[in-house]
C-alpha cells in the first residue's frame, strides 16, 4: 500500500504527526510527505531514507509572498497513492481535493483531543491502533535538575513569553539549586537570545540557535535537564529530545502540547479559552493577554521540582500544573 501525507504546515505540527508516520512505516508501507521545502530537513532527519519527500505549499502558511498554489501536477502525483492523508483539517485542503476529485483520509479538528490522537483515530481503518505517545520516545523527568533551557521561540505572537518573564524564573530557579541556564531560540530570535543571556548573567556560549542540521542543535540542547517555554516549533522539536515544561497561554493545550508522557505544561485557568485567534469568524483583537499575565514565576519554579505522584495534575492560585497533559481530555 502507497501512503502519502501532506503536511504544509509549520514545525510544531509536523513534530506532533510523528507517531501517524512512524505507526505506517511499521507496516513496511511505502511512505510518502508532501510538506513545504523549508520543512524537508524535517523530513531528511527524523525519516532518513524510508520516507520519500515532495514539495507541497499552501499559500496560507507561507511567510514568503511567492509561494505557489498546489497545481493539477501535485493533484496528478496524489493519485497515484492508494491513502492520501490530509493530517490537518483545513478548508484550503478541501477545495484543493474537491477541484482535483481527490479522495483523501480526513482529520477531524472538532474533536477535545490531542492532535496526535485525533489523527491516530483518523488513520485506524487503514493501519489499525496505535497509541502515539509508545511512537514518541523520551527520557523522564529528571530526578535531579542542572542545566534548563529557555526556550524563547514563538510562532504566533499571542504565544509569546516575554523575557521578563524568564527573568524572573530564573531567579526563582537558582534559588532552588538549578546552576546553568542555556537560551534556545531560532534565527528569528537571535538577537532577543543574547540580550535574555546577558540579563540573567550566562555566557554568550550557553546561547543555542538553531539551523537546518538538526544534529548539531540537538547535540547542544541534550546538555539540558529539562527546557521551559511557549507553544512554538522550537518546543516540539525539543520535547522529542528531552522533558518540556510548557507555558501555554492562547493555545488550546489539549490539542496541541507536546507528545510524550515526560512533558509538564501549566496554564492560567480562565474562561476565555480558546483564544479567538483559533477563531476563523472572529478578529483577534485581545489586547489584554490575562492567560499571559496570570503566569506566575515562583510557582512554575516550584512545579519544575514538584512530584505529582498520581494525580497527574496540581491546581495553585489559578495556575493549573498538567503532568502528560496529552493524555487528559479537555479540562478548560
Amino acid at each position: 500500500m502507497k501512503v502519502a501525507f501532506i503536511k504544509p504546515d509549520h514545525i510544531g505540527d509536523f513534530v506532533l504527526s510523528l507517531p501517524a508516520i512512524r505507526a505506517t512505516l511499521m507496516l513496511n508501507e511505502e511512505v510518502a510527505v508532501f510538506a513545504p521545502p523549508r520543512n524537508k530537513f524535517l523530513v531528511d532527519h527524523f525519516f532518513n531514507d524510508r520516507v520519500s519527500f515532495r514539495p507541497f505549499t499552501l499559500q496560507e502558511f507561507e511567510r514568503s509572498r511567492g509561494a505557489l498554489p498546489p497545481t493539477s501536477d501535485d493533484a496528478q502525483a496524489l493519485k497515484g497513492f492508494d491513502v492520501v492523508a490530509y493530517l490537518r483539517d483545513d478548508e484550503q485542503l478541501t477545495k484543493f481535493a474537491a477541484a482535483f476529485d481527490l479522495n483523501f483520509v480526513k482529520c477531524n479538528s472538532h474533536a477535545s483531543l490531542h492532535e496526535s490522537k485525533i489523527q491516530a483515530n483518523a488513520l485506524f481503518p487503514y493501519v489499525g491502533f496505535y497509541e502515539p505517545t509508545s511512537l514518541f520516545p523520551a527520557p523522564p523527568w529528571p530526578t535531579h535538575i542542572d542545566t534548563v533551557g529557555f526556550c524563547i521561540s514563538a510562532g504566533f505572537r499571542t504565544n509569546k513569553i516575554p523575557a521578563t518573564l524568564f527573568h524572573a524564573l530564573a531567579r526563582h530557579l537558582r534559588a532552588r539549586g538549578v546552576t546553568r541556564f542555556k537560551i534556545i531560540g531560532g534565527p528569528a530570535e537571535r538577537e532577543e537570545a543574547f540580550v535574555l543571556a546577558n540579563a540573567i548573567s550566562v555566557r554568550d556560549d550557553s546561547v543555542i540557535i538553531g539551523g537546518d542540521s538538526l544534529d548539531i542543535f540537538f547535540d547542544r540542547v541534550r546538555d539540558c535537564d529539562l527546557a521551559i517555554g511557549g507553544d512554538s516549533g522550537t518546543l516540539h522539536l525539543l520535547s522529542t529530545q528531552i522533558p518540556t515544561f510548557g507555558l501555554y497561554t492562547s493555545s488550546p493545550w489539549w490539542r496541541f502540547c507536546p507528545i510524550g508522557l515526560q512533558n509538564r505544561i501549566v496554564i492560567y485557568e480562565i474562561d476565555c479559552r480558546p483564544c479567538i485567534q483559533f477563531m476563523p469568524n472572529m478578529i483577534n483583537t485581545c489586547v489584554t493577554r490575562e492567560c499571559l499575565g496570570g503566569l506566575q514565576p515562583d510557582l512554575i519554579a516550584e512545579a519544575v521540582f514538584e512530584n505529582f505522584g498520581g494525580s497527574r495534575y496540581i491546581r495553585r492560585k489559578g495556575l493549573l500544573f498538567m503532568e502528560s497533559p496529552c493524555h487528559f481530555p479537555r479540562i478548560n
